[in-house]
C-alpha cells in the first residue's frame, strides 16, 4: 500500500542492470528450484492492489484475473473509512458500499479472498485541530478518531456484511509513520483502536484480525505496541519489511537505517523475537514488501531476483504465515516515479520478469487463503460473499445516544417466582447491544501532534512533496 520514502543515499548508490543477462536468468531458475524444495504447507502467497481506487490501468476484473493467473490466493486492498461514512448521520455511502460489494463478489469468482486494510478517519470523527476538521483539510483523516468505538462500529458492520468471504481485517496502515497516524502517542492510540476493533469484529465473524501494519521492521515501535497492551487483541501481527533497493538477504548492518529496521532477512526475525519476549506466539503476516523498477529503483531483472530471494527466505520462517508482494500492477507510466513502478506487471498489464518469478513461487505454496484462527468466535450474521453483502444495511445513528463503551448496563428485573424457576442458572444474560455503524461527531480535543500537510489517499513513497517520518 505505502512504502517508506526511499533515501537519496540509497538511490544514488543503487546497482543497475541494463538488460536481463543469461546469468540472471539462470540465478532466478536456481533460486526458484530451491524454493520448491523447501516449500512448506501453511504459508500463503498474495499481492497488493488498490481495488477500490480508480487508476489508469485495466479494470478490477482484469487485475483479479491476472492475480489468479499468477497464483495469488489473497489480495490486499485499502478500504477507506472516511469514504464509507463521510457524514455523521450513520448511513453508509451507498455508492462506495456497492463498490466494495462488487470487489468482494469479483474476487470470489476468481477464487481469491481479500484482506481489507481499513483506514482514514472521517472529518466528523477526527481528533484533528478544529480548523482542519471544519474544512476537512488535507491530512485530517490521518488523525486518530476522538473515540475508537466509532472505528470499531464501522469494522463490525463490514465484518458482519462480508463474513468469511474475506481473508481478514487489517487495522489501519503503518501507524509508526505520521503520514498515516498523526498522533502524539502513536503506539498508545493505536492500541486503543485495536482494543476496540478486535472484540467488535469477533462478535460477528471468525475472520482473522491483523494488527500492526508496521512500516519496515520497526522493533522499537513493535515493542511499544506490546508495552501498551496489544497482546490478545490480534490474530496475527503484520509488518512491511522493505529493504529499499537492497537484496532481501542484505543484513541490517548494511542497510540505510542500520540495525534490523530496513533489513528483510534480519528484521523479520527481530520483530518475532520482540513478540516472543512479550509472550506472544501469534504468527506474522508480511502484508507489504517489494522493489520498484523506476529510474531510481532496481532493474526488472534484479526485481525478479529479489522476489525469489524474499519468498525463499520466508519459507525458512515457520512463524511467518504468508507474504503479500507490493504490488500486482504498476500504478502509472512515469518512469521516474518510484510509487508507480512496484508492480509485477507493467501498467498496461504485460508481465515483468518478476511476474514469472512470483508465479513459480506461488504455485509451490500449498496453503490456501488464511482461515479463521482456532478458538475464534463463530460468525453470527451478515452472510458471506455477494449474498451476504446484498442484504445488509447500515444502521442509523442517534445523536443523543452515548458511545457503547460509556453507556451504563441495563439492569434486569425479575419476579420472585421467576428467580425461583431460574434456580442455579443464575442471572439471565442481557441482550448484546449491536454496535451501530457510526456515531455523530463530537467536538474533538486538540492534540499535540504535528499537522499533516498531505492527503493520505495516496502513498508517500516517491512523492516529491511528501515527508515520511517514523513516529517517535
Amino acid at each position: 500500500m505505502v512504502r517508506p520514502l526511499t533515501p537519496n543515499r540509497v538511490v544514488r548508490g543503487r546497482p543497475r542492470m541494463g538488460r536481463v543477462t543469461a546469468l540472471v536468468v539462470l540465478a532466478i531458475a536456481l533460486l526458484s528450484a530451491g524454493f520448491a524444495s523447501v516449500a512448506r504447507a501453511g504459508q500463503f502467497a498474495g499481492v497488493n492492489d488498490h481495488l477500490l481506487r480508480a487508476y489508469s490501468y485495466p479494470s478490477r476484473e482484469a487485475r483479479l484475473s491476472s492475480a489468479q493467473a499468477l497464483g495469488a490466493k489473497v489480495v490486499r486492498s485499502d478500504l477507506r473509512w472516511d469514504q464509507l461514512y463521510p457524514n455523521a448521520e450513520g448511513r453508509a455511502d451507498p455508492e462506495y458500499l456497492s463498490e466494495i460489494d462488487a470487489v468482494v463478489s469479483t474476487a470470489q469468482s476468481h477464487g481469491i479472498k481479500l484482506l481489507f486494510t481499513v483506514l482514514g478517519t472521517p472529518c466528523w470523527a477526527s481528533s484533528a485541530p478544529q480548523n482542519m476538521r471544519e474544512t476537512c483539510a488535507p491530512g485530517v483523516s490521518a488523525y486518530p478518531p476522538t473515540s475508537p468505538q466509532y472505528y470499531a462500529e464501522a469494522l463490525q458492520f463490514l465484518a458482519q456484511r462480508y463474513g468469511d468471504a474475506v481473508a481478514g481485517w487489517e487495522v489501519w496502515n503503518e501507524p509508526n509513520i505520521s503520514y498515516f497516524w498523526n498522533s502524539s502517542d502513536p503506539a498508545g492510540d493505536y492500541v486503543k483502536l485495536i482494543q476496540a476493533a478486535y472484540p467488535a469484529i469477533k462478535r460477528v465473524t471468525s475472520a482473522p484480525v491483523v494488527g500492526g501494519a508496521v512500516s519496515l521492521s520497526d522493533t522499537d515501535f513493535v515493542g511499544r505496541l506490546y508495552a501498551d497492551g496489544i497482546k490478545g487483541n490480534l490474530d496475527a501481527l503484520s509488518i512491511h519489511p522493505y529493504s529499499f533497493n537492497y537484496s532481501p538477504l542484505t543484513p541490517g548492518s548494511l542497510s540505510f537505517y542500520g540495525g534490523p529496521v530496513s533489513s528483510f532477512v534480519d528484521g523479520v526475525p527481530a520483530v518475532h523475537n520482540v513478540m516472543l519476549d512479550r509472550g506472544d506466539s501469534s504468527p506474522i503476516w508480511l502484508t507489504e514488501f517489494g522493489w520498484n523498477t523506476s529510474t531510481s529503483g532496481v532493474s526488472p531483472a534484479t526485481q525478479a531476483t529479489y522476489v525469489t530471494e524474499a519468498y525463499t527466505q520466508m519459507q525458512s520462517w515457520p512463524f511467518v504465515q504468508g507474504g503479500l508482494y507490493y504490488e500486482l500492477q504498476d500504478e502509472g507510466t512515469d518512469p521516474t516515479s518510484s510509487e508507480q513502478n512496484y508492480g509485477l506487471l507493467y501498467n498496461g498489464g504485460s508481465q515483468k520478469p518478476a511476474a514469472g518469478a512470483y508465479q513459480r513461487i506461488a504455485t509451490t505454496v500449498s496453503a490456501p487463503a488464511p482461515s479463521s484462527p482456532s478458538g475464534a468466535h463463530p460468525g453470527s450474521g451478515g452472510g458471506s460473499g455477494a449474498s451476504g453483502a446484498s442484504g445488509a444495511k447500515a444502521t442509523a445513528c442517534k445523536a443523543s445516544r452515548r458511545p457503547a463503551a460509556n453507556r451504563p448496563k441495563k439492569k434486569h428485573r425479575a419476579s420472585t417466582a421467576a428467580k425461583k424457576r431460574r434456580g442455579a442458572r443464575g442471572r439471565p444474560r442481557g441482550r448484546r447491544g449491536g454496535a451501530r455503524a457510526c456515531r455523530p461527531a463530537r467536538r474533538p480535543r486538540r492534540r499535540g501532534a504535528r499537522r499533516s500537510r498531505h492527503a493520505p489517499a495516496r502513498g508517500c513513497h516517491g512523492h516529491a512533496r511528501a515527508r515520511c517520518r517514523r513516529s517517535s
